[in-house]
């Protein structure tokens, strides 16, 4: 994808990634018109290696994009490893990091064991 037809934001970023290969994924999904072959190529980028501004114009673009390519970004990327905690999954309203607390904090709530050790005197 050349440069002219990057937003001057999408090209900063993109130039920020040392892969080529992924730079061109990246660039593809950020510009604007997200496709299924979009999502399909960003499977295989390594969001680890990628610079945090990035991840985050990604997260943004796909938290706006319709559900059957969240869906698609959901079966293909493991969502909650703990790379993309702002991303929103599809029928949600919080974003990952928040679905993550809420469920640590009820199970932490609902467990059966006591906190405190309990002893039977015998009688």
């Amino acid at each position: 994808m050349s440069s002219t037809t990057m937003a001057p934001r999408v090209e900063a970023i993109v130039e920020e990634i040392e892969n080529k290969d992924d730079a061109e994924k990246v660039a593809a999904v950020l510009d604007g018109d997200v496709s299924s072959d979009d999502i399909t190529q960003l499977a295989e980028v390594d969001f680890e290696q990628l610079p945090d501004d990035a991840v985050e114009a990604i997260i943004e673009t796909l938290n706006d994009a319709p559900t059957e390519l969240k869906e698609q970004f959901e079966e293909e990327i493991n969502v909650f490893s703990g790379e993309i905690d702002t991303y929103i999954p599809s029928g949600s309203n919080v974003s990952v990091a928040e679905r993550r607390t809420i469920v640590a904090v009820t199970a932490t709530v609902a467990s059966p064991v006591s906190p405190l050790p309990t002893r039977r005197r015998k009688v």
